[in-house]
């Protein structure tokens, strides 16, 4: 769509968007208002969807140490205003789709064309003419000149990517350790900002330890069991703690601000609300529902090399 999409307001993007003049691949643009629109004028257009592969588990619910990346498609699937976009057109759209998830892209996004370092794996380095793009990266640090904002490579330090031709496609997290900058420069006060200095050390030392796996599609049995395990969480948070919020603040203000040598009884009254009887089964139940759905999927895990 082109460098116009960011120098309008929100309210004329969104009034091109409804009225089909762009052909959008987002999600969290007016879709419904374009559907009440095409619908009640008898346009010709429509919109239409296509699943793409998205992270639908947050692994660190059973271990820090395992990233999966689930091949299956959850509701953030893609929506297409065909208003521009004819059916033979589609098949490019999806190969461009593809493409921009695989690794080749998002080293493209993470570090520019080949051209712009030297060296691969943990010894890829920036040529010194590409030092303000390397700034960007590793500080943060903007030179409209020749940054990596000019160059439209992600910004490590915002998440910003400024190229039209990849805005909208959010990326799945595996895509973040293609040899990012900041993980593979040597870690020094030069080369970090305060704000990701804990969080770089944690990534070098941490991703040597780290397991990555491929969730591939599941059975029927293992989504029955992920339906219940959701289901038993809905049911502990909204019907067993939800009723207790207002009392639980209460004890835990009153723990904190509260004599210190009053705190172990004060700081007893809330744990004895959390560990009473309906809401410790309703843990257990979480806890077993969670147990039984976990090791059906270890069936569809396939680790990465």
């Amino acid at each position: 769509f082109g460098q116009e999409f960011y120098i309008q307001k929100k309210e004329q993007r969104d009034a091109k968007i409804i009225n089909g003049e762009y052909a959008v691949v987002n999600m969290w643009h007016p879709v419904a208002a374009n559907l009440e629109k095409i619908h009640k004028e008898g346009k010709t257009y429509d919109w239409r969807f296509y699943p793409i592969f998205v992270n639908e588990l947050d692994p660190s619910v059973q271990s820090e140490t395992i990233q999966s990346f689930p091949l299956t498609t959850k509701w953030n699937s893609k929506a297409i205003n065909p208003k521009k976009v004819s059916e033979d057109m589609i098949p490019q759209i999806l190969h461009w789709m593809d493409w921009n998830y695989s690794l080749e892209a998002a080293s493209l996004r993470a570090w520019g064309t080949p051209d712009m370092y030297t060296g691969e794996g943990m010894e890829r380095r920036y040529k010194p003419e590409y030092k303000k793009v390397e700034e960007y990266k590793l500080l943060g640090k903007q030179d409209k000149t020749g940054d990596g904002w000019y160059y439209g490579i992600q910004g490590d330090q915002d998440q910003t990517m400024a190229n039209p031709e990849v805005y909208g496609l959010a990326m799945a997290d595996e895509m973040g350790y293609a040899y990012s900058p900041s993980v593979v420069y040597p870690f020094s006060e030069s080369n970090y900002d305060q704000s990701t200095m804990v969080t770089t050390a944690w990534m070098q030392h941490n991703l040597k330890a780290m397991s990555l796996y491929a969730e591939l599609p599941v059975d029927d049995e293992t989504l029955k069991a992920k339906a219940e395990f959701e289901a038993v969480t809905t049911d502990l948070n909204n019907n067993l703690i939800s009723p207790h919020n207002d009392e639980l603040d209460n004890l835990i203000v009153r723990a904190i601000t509260g004599p210190v040598d009053k705190f172990d009884s004060n700081y007893k009254d809330y744990t004895d609300v959390i560990s009473s009887p309906n809401i410790a089964d309703g843990i257990i139940k979480e806890k077993e529902a969670w147990m039984k759905y976990y090791k059906l999927r270890a069936n569809f895990m396939n680790k990465l090399n």
